[in-house]
């Protein structure tokens, strides 16, 4: 960086990643890293049981988990 500031480079996505609904995530803290289990619920219908189907996945060290929950408490905080 040239100005003697750090700036996160450019977002970039030369294949297109589709955006997933969760309404509910599993945190699985294992061998040093955090993984994030992204889920829907799904209701039960008719004698079926109720399903938490997976949509996506993450995987992270614990100081980058650290940084997504500072990041998600002033995003949601902005929302309100």
């Amino acid at each position: 960086m040239t100005d003697g500031e750090d700036h996160e480079p450019p977002l970039n996505e030369p294949v297109i990643i589709p955006c997933v609904y969760a309404s509910g995530f599993e945190v699985q803290p294992e061998d040093g890293i955090i993984r994030l289990v992204a889920f829907v619920r799904l209701p039960d219908f008719g004698g079926e049981t109720t399903e938490r189907r997976i949509v996506a996945r993450a995987v992270m060290t614990p100081s980058t988990a650290r940084a997504l929950s500072a990041a998600l408490r002033g995003s949601v905080g902005r929302l309100a």
